[in-house]
């Protein structure tokens, strides 16, 4: 891959993997990069500029890192596994060997691949890339999946084409639904620190609910299947519960809360929003919820909760993390169940370490993170 033709791919999966406007966009205007309406304009803009290779050069040497941690965090759902330390080892030693298979993953690896070419990678799940980090194993996982993608045309991002601006005056709301393959990188991450197994699901696009637990399955089918005989033990079975941790992060002043659903002593079910970042909105803080919960006992179930994390020390930024429970698991005997966590807009790994620091320790709420 050329100097031009890695700028290209670093951008494009820099701008799909990093939130635009609260994280990409501020990040690009860091270095004074000019930015169109939009991913898909900042894009051509970019491209023009890569014509110049020096300029190519340049971009790939201020971006790749931001874009490697990206990789590692951005939009993950997150399955953790305890281990012994002895059936750790074995599994370090017996996966010591994995190689990937060359292929259109391989050749384009760490970034995604072009679109156009996406149909080249099958709808298996297959190893792409493994890479060691200090007391970290990496097994990157690539598939094709299909999704429908939805979204809503705004007018005022063609505004060089007065046709389509024309016809989208004409209503109060145009949606469009593409059908769409695209490639998502998954990981399994070996952490030798606390001997755990972390899948990071890919979810950088829209996942539905209900397919997690198939992708999950199909990234654990495809770890295990790269031995070519199994181990003597199950791999994934002590799958952390995370159910614990959302009364926690209720009480927690380390984090803003942003949703939050709950039931009362009398039976009701409350859902409360505010993810109004200027002003630090906090649902805890508003009137209602205060005054209700002078009033009686809230039992949650459900919690989106937000930490500050920074490129530098003038560019700040957010990112997010759900503990996304059913009403039903508050009335479970022996407490609730919840295997997943959905991690957002975490542009880098550091800060994705100090959420699996509190996912890993429930009772101990990091006032780092």
């Amino acid at each position: 891959m050329n100097t031009i033709s890695k700028a290209k791919s670093l951008s494009r999966s820099l701008l799909y993997r990093v939130a635009w406007e609260s994280q990409c966009k501020p990040l690009l205007h860091l270095n004074s990069i000019k930015t169109g309406l939009g991913t898909e304009r900042t894009l051509d803009k970019l491209f023009g500029s890569f014509d110049n290779e020096e300029y190519a050069q340049k971009f790939v040497e201020l971006y790749d890192g931001y874009y490697m941690q990206s990789l590692l965090a951005g939009n993950r759902t997150i399955k953790v596994f305890q281990l012994s330390e002895e059936k750790f080892e074995t599994i370090q030693n017996a996966y010591a060997g994995a190689t990937p298979t060359e292929g259109v993953d391989t050749e384009f690896f760490p970034y995604y691949i072009d679109e156009e070419r996406a149909d080249e990678l099958g709808r298996d799940t297959k190893l792409t890339k493994v890479m060691q980090v200090y007391e970290k194993t990496y097994f990157f996982f690539s598939t094709n999946r299909s999704i429908t993608e939805k979204n809503d045309l705004n007018a005022n991002v063609y505004g060089d084409n007065p046709e389509i601006v024309e016809f989208l005056k004409k209503f109060s709301k145009v949606t469009a639904f593409t059908e769409q393959s695209r490639q998502y990188i998954d990981i399994v991450c070996l952490n030798a620190k606390d001997n755990t197994i972390e899948l990071r699901l890919d979810t950088s696009s829209a996942v539905a609910a209900k397919d997690i637990s198939l992708l999950f399955r199909s990234v654990q089918e495809a770890f295990i299947d790269l031995l070519p005989e199994r181990l003597d033990f199950a791999v994934f079975v002590d799958s952390r519960n995370f159910f614990p941790l959302v009364k926690g992060l209720c009480a927690s002043e380390a984090c803003r809360v942003v949703e939050l659903s709950f039931t009362t002593d009398d039976g009701y079910i409350h859902h409360e929003r505010d993810r109004n970042g200027s002003r630090g909105g906090d649902v805890r803080t508003g009137e209602f919820h205060k005054g209700g919960v002078e009033k009686c006992e809230i039992n949650p179930y459900r919690i989106s909760a937000r930490w500050k994390g920074s490129f530098t020390a003038e560019l700040e930024y957010e990112y997010e993390m759900s503990l996304n429970a059913s009403v039903r698991e508050l009335s479970e005997t022996g407490g609730g169940h919840l295997s997943h966590a959905i991690v957002s807009m975490c542009p880098c790994e550091k800060d994705l370490d100090a959420l699996l620091d509190i996912l890993k320790t429930p009772n101990e709420l990091s006032e780092t993170a």
